[in-house]
């Protein structure tokens, strides 16, 4: 073999670095095959390429349904466990040696020409006959720079040939680069090609002859002696190790191995040979490996066909794929990894087969990372050794209070069962999966501080941590004062023994209720703004408008007959701002003599017995507070004089507005001081003596009162019978009885002690008692002895009379009786009376005398009335006219006659001695002398009684005097009054009151009525009077 003539100015070898990676191969690894044509190329054997390793890209070949070839980098899990297998053959007779991907596309070495061609429709880009110097090309290419392939021929001739493409210039370095003879070899050509470009060896062998040649020296480094007896063809080297895996073929038996060779020191040696487990191999034509998950690949042929070889490092896990519809195939020239989906690339039959194999590791990485060094190396997010399980994801963690424990709720996504979960460090115990994105545990662990703390979630074994736990800070929304007790609502108060509250700068007692609420009892001294402290250092202040609050009142009974201190004491009395302090008692406002904070001192009147409420106001008016007077007491009840009942006790005031008092239901007057009161009982009736002293009972032994009824007046009645008014005292529901037997249906007025009562016709006196009687006790009054009415003269008709005649009269009046009946006119007794009625009596009496008074009186059974009347004595009458029509009577009987006439009726014409006027000679001492006619007397008594009106009489007066001058009076006619009488003299009745007979002394507006009615009466039927 020739020396190397030419300098190697850019041989720089890069390849894949591979791993000493020993992981299970799992089973049905390789999946599919597909295959697509490239233009302008012919079948030839194909030779092998390997990618570029300048940069960490990879860029895989796939095929869509319609068999188009699309560029990708990062490929999708696939969707079954195999993939359908697809040829797409070439359509040209070009020759391929070999391929080799660059970024975007891939470099075909042909027989006569290098074709690139462009990943995304196939297309060749162009076309260079990479032969310039004659140099031929094989199977051995590589690249290691952009836009550069370094590629080796090995000829028959035994020289090893560099060469330079430049995909810039698209041409061959020239001249190409002869490296020095290989002696070792025979000019058979090399059937085992490797290389180590992290050593920058190439690994050579044929037969049992094996060289290291130097890439950096350009010479043969080493050259070693492998066992015999096996002949050995591809090879694929693990530069990390230094181990070389080779396909080789016991010569004996004709079995393929796997031999790995150590050529990691001076001495080459094969470490062990592992048989192949799949029978009828043939030939071993290509490998290839995949050193990020350590698998081994080898093109084989058996007697069905070919296919492609896997296993692992130590070459188990053996795994024969045949290659479907393949019958020439040349080489395994490259392996494209996408970390989840991988290929194997190929020339056969004019065309490109990939084969797509899936990762050595568990579940193929579940389809979310990829194999390396026979471990998942999972996409971000997922973990577990098979890349099964997402990490669990967080987002938010909902805080708790200081000190509190309770349930964190955390929210993320992929939580599910089992799952673990610690805050800061510590555990997060009672684990509940809400769903998918929520879960919850119980956390009772403290934490210093007031930083975020992580909070680790491991779910399915695989743990996320996120700074997200923080500890809720406390708040005070509101402070409500109730009573003497101040209420601070919130949010997340620490539990107790980790915060204080003060009021006013001093330290209080609280209670924790709630996260929301806590409640504090100040002292009486204290007063101001809340202040809210916590052991994490928290401070938190609240202002609150203070209401004076009462508590207790001391004493709160009281005497009404002292003025004695009360002392309120209670909460915030002193007002921030120090305005007095007052008392609201009564509707009275009375300023506090002493105060402080919490106690207040004061004196309320006295001699009040009702129960009193009463606040402060500092500067507002607190809340109410009662305090009541000792309850009034009764000692005893004197009633020798039932006029005025006086109770002796204690506590009964001072005030009369304040005491009410009844006896029976009855309202009674009182008086009162605060040991006595008197009670007026005349208004009262018998039964209970209830006092009422400022709406409290008074309650006193022996206190039924029972009255003597008295009478004090009855009304007298009418001879005739009437209803009259019986008055008194203690007459309320007593029953009268006449002459103390007859029971009498009296009625009781408004007013309780007036009765009226119907007391039947009579004229001798009665008694009346009144009767209490309520079935349990019983009292009587005096008898109360009545007369009837005494008889009352109120008219007597007519009042004219005359001289030696018999004269009637007609009494009116009330209360005349026939028992012992007696009439007197003037100072004649009249014998000839007749009784009419009680109200008309009828007189005839005859006088030669005029009456020396003019006095009526009548008496009847022991009654007596009397009135004065003035009474005409009529003149003498002739020819029906007083005195003859010839002169005016004086009233008292004598005639004043006219010139010219005399005598006593002035009948006597003094002109003519013979002549006279009258027709006849009246006899003044003769009872029945027709001048003095008693019929025509008694007829104009009845005609005035008729007319009853003085005004009628004054009318035939007066028409009778005018005749008088016109014509002479004859003496046989009957006179007229020439004037109405009238009534002289007192017109009230005189009465003599007997012994035994009580009077009332004016007649009532009935009598008087009745009187004018009877004599209307008396009228009406005929009866004179």
């Amino acid at each position: 073999m020739a020396k190397v003539r030419y300098n190697i100015k850019y041989f720089i070898i890069v390849l894949f670095c591979l791993f000493n990676i020993y992981m299970r191969v799992d089973a049905a690894r390789i999946n599919a095959q597909s295959s697509f044509s490239i233009d302008g190329l012919g079948g030839a054997t194909i030779l092998k390429a390997k990618k570029s390793p300048y940069d960490s890209s990879f860029y895989i070949v796939t095929l869509n349904k319609s068999f188009q070839i699309k560029q990708t980098e990062i490929l999708s899990p696939p969707t079954s466990s195999s993939i359908t297998s697809v040829v797409v053959p070439f359509t040209n007779t070009e020759h391929i040696y070999s391929i080799a991907a660059d970024n975007d596309s891939v470099y075909v070495f042909g027989s006569t020409n290098v074709l690139k061609v462009d990943f995304s429709n196939l297309s060749v880009l162009s076309k260079f006959n990479p032969t310039p110097n004659g140099v031929q090309l094989n199977q051995h290419s590589f690249y290691n720079k952009p836009n550069t392939w370094v590629y080796i021929t090995y000829p028959i001739d035994g020289e090893m040939h560099l060469n330079h493409y430049s995909g810039a210039s698209l041409g061959f370095t020239t001249p190409a680069t002869q490296l020095q003879p290989l002696p070792a070899f025979s000019t058979a050509d090399v059937t085992l090609f490797s290389y180590d470009t992290a050593n920058q060896l190439i690994l050579m062998g044929q037969g049992d002859k094996f060289i290291l040649f130097d890439c950096a020296t350009k010479t043969v480094k080493s050259s070693h002696t492998l066992p015999t007896g096996l002949v050995r063809y591809a090879a694929t080297a693990d530069p990390s190790v230094k181990l070389l895996y080779a396909c080789s073929k016991v010569s004996s038996s004709g079995a393929f191995v796997l031999e790995i060779i150590d050529y990691s020191t001076t001495t080459v040696f094969v470490k062990s040979t592992i048989t192949y487990t799949s029978p009828g191999i043939t030939s071993c034509t290509l490998s290839d490996i995949d050193f990020e998950q350590g698998q081994l690949f080898f093109l084989v042929k058996d007697a069905s066909g070919y296919g492609v070889l896997s296993m692992d490092l130590l070459g188990s896990q053996q795994e024969l794929y045949k290659l479907t519809g393949v019958t020439n195939p040349f080489s395994l020239n490259y392996i494209y990894s996408s970390h989840k989906l991988r290929y194997l690339v190929m020339v056969a039959d004019a065309s490109v087969v990939v084969v797509q194999y899936k990762s050595i590791c568990t579940n193929d990485c579940s389809g979310n990372g990829y194999c390396s060094n026979k471990i998942c190396v999972c996409d971000t997010g997922y973990g577990k050794a098979d890349c099964s399980s997402h990490y669990p994801e967080l987002t938010s963690s909902q805080p708790l209070p200081f000190y509190t424990p309770g349930r964190v709720y955390i929210q993320g996504n992929y939580f599910k069962t089992p799952a673990s979960v610690f805050i800061g460090g510590q555990t997060c115990s009672d684990v509940q999966i809400h769903n998918s994105s929520a879960l919850s545990c119980y956390f009772q662990a403290q934490l210093t501080g007031s930083s975020l703390y992580s909070v680790q979630v491991s779910v399915d074994g695989l743990i996320t941590t996120s700074a997200l736990f923080k500890y809720s800070d406390p708040s005070i929304t509101s402070s409500n004062q109730i009573g003497k007790l101040i209420e601070l609502h919130g949010s997340d108060f620490v539990p107790e023994g980790n915060y204080r509250v003060k009021m006013g700068g001093s330290l209080i007692t609280c209670v924790r209720n709630s996260a929301v609420l806590i409640t504090c009892s100040p002292s009486a001294s204290d007063y101001g703004s809340m202040l809210y402290s916590t052991d994490a250092g928290h401070e938190i202040s609240s202002a609150i408008d203070l209401v004076p609050f009462i508590e207790s009142i001391s004493p709160n009974t009281l005497s009404p007959s002292q003025a004695i201190p009360i002392t309120l004491d209670g909460y915030f009395f002193v007002a921030t701002n120090n305005d007095l302090v007052y008392l609201n008692y009564a509707g009275v406002s009375i300023e506090n003599i002493q105060s402080q904070r919490g106690k207040l001192t004061f004196i309320p009147p006295h001699g009040i017995l009702k129960d009193q409420k009463l606040n402060i106001v500092s500067p507002k008016a607190s809340n109410q507070i009662g305090f009541s007077y000792l309850a009034p007491t009764c000692i005893s009840i004197d009633t020798s004089d039932l006029s005025k009942i006086i109770v002796y006790g204690s506590n009964f005031g001072f005030y009369n507005d304040t005491y009410t008092a009844s006896i029976g239901g009855h309202s009674v007057i009182v008086e009162a001081n605060d040991n006595k009161l008197v009670i007026n009982g005349n208004s009262g009736e018998s039964g209970t003596l209830d006092i009422t002293i400022e709406e409290k009972s008074l309650a006193c032994l022996n206190n039924y009162i029972l009255f003597k009824p008295t009478i004090t007046q009855i009304e007298r009645p009418s001879v005739d019978g009437s209803t009259v008014n019986v008055k008194g005292t203690h007459l309320v529901n007593t029953k009268f009885y006449i002459n103390t037997t007859s029971l009498l249906e009296c009625q009781q007025q408004a007013d309780i002690n007036h009765h009226q009562c119907p007391i039947p016709g009579g004229y001798a006196n009665f008694t009346i008692v009144a009767v209490y009687d309520d079935g349990r006790r019983y009292s009587k009054s005096d008898e109360y002895s009545v007369c009837y009415a005494s008889p009352l003269i109120s008219d007597i008709l007519p009042r004219d009379y005359y001289l030696g005649t018999t004269n009637s009269f007609s009494i009116i009046g009330t209360g005349f009786t026939n028992i012992d009946l007696g009439v007197k006119v003037g100072q004649h007794n009249i014998i000839d009376k007749q009784f009419i009625s009680s109200s008309f009596i009828l007189v005839h009496f005859k006088t030669n005398e005029p009456l020396t008074n003019n006095q009526v009186t009548i008496t009847s059974y022991q009654n007596v009335s009397t009135i004065q009347f003035t009474f005409n004595l009529l003149c003498p009458f002739n020819n029906g006219k007083e005195c003859s029509g010839l002169g005016v009577c004086d009233g008292k009987g004598i005639c004043k006659c006219n010139n010219n006439y005399k005598g006593p009726d002035c009948s006597i014409y003094e002109g003519d001695s013979t002549s006279t006027v009258t027709t006849s000679t009246v006899d003044s001492s003769s009872s029945d002398n027709s001048s003095n006619p008693s019929t025509s007397s008694q007829t104009s008594a009845q005609t005035t009684s008729s007319q009853t009106s003085t005004s009628s009489q004054t009318t035939s007066s007066q028409s009778t005097s005018s005749q008088t001058s016109s014509q002479p009076t004859s003496t046989s006619s009957t006179s007229q009054p020439t004037s109405t009488p009238t009534i002289t003299g007192d017109s009230e009745t005189s009465l003599i009151i007997p012994s035994n007979c009580n009077m009332l002394l004016q007649p009532s507006t009935q009598q008087i009525l009745t009187l004018v009615l009877s004599s209307l009466l008396l009228l009406a039927i005929g009866i004179p009077i």
